[in-house]
């Protein structure tokens, strides 16, 4: 979420920061923080962290509208992947900066915006 509020799931021998106002151990419990917390407060968007599990999970939940995606210009061996997204998505433009492509310690990124499509 923007401003002071985020959620991070429970992750052992994680110490969350101070600036975390909740810490939940699921992402159905991360949903009813979120509804109360629109009881009372604006929520414009929620930002989550991952892992993979959970970006599963947030992909295919009907409130998630829109991806703020960093994608980084480079192989990197790994075990883990973002899943598929793009049959649900499309890429729109960008409404948080004009200036989307970036590099940082010789590595190339680009800051993109997908919506979901209408079924």
């Amino acid at each position: 979420m923007t401003g002071d509020h985020c959620i991070e799931t429970d992750v052992q021998g994680i110490v969350p920061h101070e600036s975390l106002l909740k810490v939940v151990g699921s992402f159905e419990e991360s949903l009813v923080f979120i509804d109360e917390l629109a009881e009372t407060e604006c929520v414009d968007s929620v930002w989550i962290m991952g892992g993979s599990h959970l970006y599963q999970e947030s992909l295919a939940h009907p409130r998630c509208r829109k991806l703020y995606l960093t994608h980084v210009n480079t192989d990197f061996q790994s075990d883990t992947y973002f899943p598929e997204f793009e049959n649900g998505f499309k890429e729109i433009p960008n409404d948080v900066s004009d200036i989307t492509r970036h590099e940082e310690n010789g590595v190339s990124f680009d800051f993109k915006l997908y919506e979901r499509m209408s079924s």
